[in-house]
């Protein structure tokens, strides 16, 4: 879904500016690059929808999830020097990292009511949802007996159906800042309620639904370990295939110092084409072919995400431990051995009742010393 918000906020500037698809230059890893024309009109639209994301934000994630929005104005010349251009983008987009939510935290001011957020109201027969931890759940009677809120429900039925689906499917809508998708209506292409007569469609397999109707070809790494019958095996179940101690690994990987190559490594060869299929072919290997040799080699392996450039995957530690050598093996082979391109990964083993948002945040933080050289 982290795919599909991005790919529907671009899309809707673009529908706003009244321009087509192929005006999206580049996406992946979480980013878009818009190719924009530098008039009023323009800025008026990036504003606005920039105010609609904080306030989407703040009202639907408590600012937790956050969407930093920043543009440059380049002329002929910029162009022509891109790589240049594009690192003044990107100081654009560090400073909006640095001042998170100002457009709806501040407008000529601070505004304080906005720094509290409204109280946690728990009715009968709830709790706090065991998931997150952050909202109020309904008690779930199955085989763990747990608090799910409504927006952890649907994650989970999300992530159920998404193994078995062609694509996912965006229709328009008006702005709304307390859905999943403050511009347009997502659904999965195998939810026929959800994806009657869609605005555009995310396809990462074939699925010939509507004629006209523009297609962005997105293959998006989903493997997942199964049973014999075909159902998903658990995570204890996944645990079990370990050798020696029944414990899960969580590796988190990502590509080293990919601003800077960005910037610098085409030098004054750099051009939107050159970057682009820069982007694409960093997509290539962790959302393709990463998926492909975890099916074959590394059956037990789960892909939480993979694509851009980083990847997150549970699965039997001692089996997590040698795919990080096969992984750091495969990058060197496929950037031919490029002393400029570094691959880093944090490995975290841990029990397989390890609450996971809790065992990503401490992978994070082994990623995070693995780049800084501690050890």
């Amino acid at each position: 879904t982290v795919r599909a918000f991005v790919e529907q906020a671009a899309i809707y500037i673009l529908r706003q500016a009244k321009l087509p698809l192929t005006c999206q230059v580049m996406s992946g890893g979480g980013h878009f690059y818009l190719l924009l024309p530098n008039n009023r009109s323009t800025i008026q639209i990036l504003t606005k929808t920039s105010q609609r994301l904080d306030e989407w934000s703040l009202k639907t994630t408590n600012g937790e999830i956050r969407f930093n929005l920043a543009w440059s104005k380049l002329s002929k010349d910029n162009i022509k020097r891109l790589a240049q251009s594009l690192e003044e983008i990107h100081k654009e987009l560090r400073n909006t990292t640095f001042t998170p939510l100002k457009n709806s935290l501040s407008s000529g001011g601070w505004l304080e009511e906005e720094f509290v957020r409204e109280a946690i109201e728990i009715g009968e027969n709830q709790g706090i949802c065991t998931s997150c931890g952050k909202r109020p759940g309904d008690w779930e009677k199955d085989e763990e007996n747990k608090y799910i809120c409504p927006v952890c429900h649907k994650d989970r039925e999300i992530g159920r159906e998404l193994p078995n689906s062609s694509g996912f499917a965006l229709k328009e809508a008006s702005f709304d800042s307390t859905k999943r998708f403050p511009f347009l209506i997502g659904g999965l292409l195998n939810e026929r309620s959800n994806s009657q007569n869609p605005l555009v469609e995310l396809v990462w397999n074939y699925f010939p639904e509507f004629e006209d109707t523009p297609v962005i070809r997105s293959k998006i790494a989903r493997y997942i370990p199964r049973k014999d019958d075909g159902e998903i095996k658990t995570f204890e179940e996944i645990a079990e295939e370990a050798r020696g101690w029944k414990a899960l690994g969580v590796l988190k990987a990502d590509v080293d110092n990919l601003g800077l190559i960005f910037q610098k490594g085409l030098g004054d060869n750099a051009s939107m084409a050159r970057i682009a299929t820069l982007s694409r072919n960093l997509d290539l290997f962790f959302g393709n072919y990463m998926e492909q040799l975890i099916c074959e080699k590394f059956p037990d392996i789960y892909i939480a995400y993979s694509g851009g450039d980083d990847m997150l995957v549970i699965g039997p530690w001692d089996m997590i431990i040698r795919f990080a050598f096969v992984l750091h093996k495969r990058f060197r082979d496929y950037v031919s051995g490029n002393p400029n391109w570094g691959l880093s990964a944090g490995i975290l083993i841990m029990h397989p009742k390890t609450p996971l948002l809790q065992a990503v945040e401490r992978a994070e933080a082994l990623l995070k010393r693995s780049k800084s050289g501690e050890k």
